[in-house]
């Protein structure tokens, strides 16, 4: 007949690794989606028009969990950013004449600024995902 022993606080032991495993995939993941919103803003900000840099200076990103998610948002504070970012009959201001200033000037700024910035560099997101979620 086998004898069968049992080890005290087995079932406490189990609990606090995969306690320890969860948070530690939530921090990977916290900081997989703040590093993807990095480069996303970045080449964002190549496609944001200037004028004064109000809009540039005003950019955000912020993470937040929710249950087992992680939330990324990115975006500008300032109240035209929307209007700007969705009117597609804009162009960028040339360049002001010498004794006239007129702001900065970006002769790449395009509508849809925002998204063109995350779209473009969707692979490079994807790579810092795999990079950082890597075990």
């Amino acid at each position: 007949m086998a004898r069968r022993s049992r080890i005290r606080g087995l079932n406490s032991v189990r609990r606090g690794l995969n306690r320890f495993f969860n948070d530690e995939a939530m921090q990977k993941a916290n900081r997989a989606v703040t590093e993807s919103l990095i480069i996303g803003m970045a080449k964002a900000m190549t496609y944001t028009p200037i004028d004064k840099g109000l809009l540039i200076n005003s950019s955000f990103r912020d993470t937040r969990r929710e249950g087992r998610k992680i939330i990324g948002t990115a975006g500008y504070t300032q109240a035209y950013a929307a209007a700007l970012h969705d009117n597609m009959n804009w162009r960028p201001k040339r360049p002001g004449t010498p004794g006239k200033p007129r702001g900065g000037y970006n002769p790449s700024a395009t509508p849809k600024f925002l998204e063109k910035g995350f779209e473009e560099t969707e692979a490079q997101q994807r790579a810092a995902v795999i990079r950082i979620m890597r075990v």
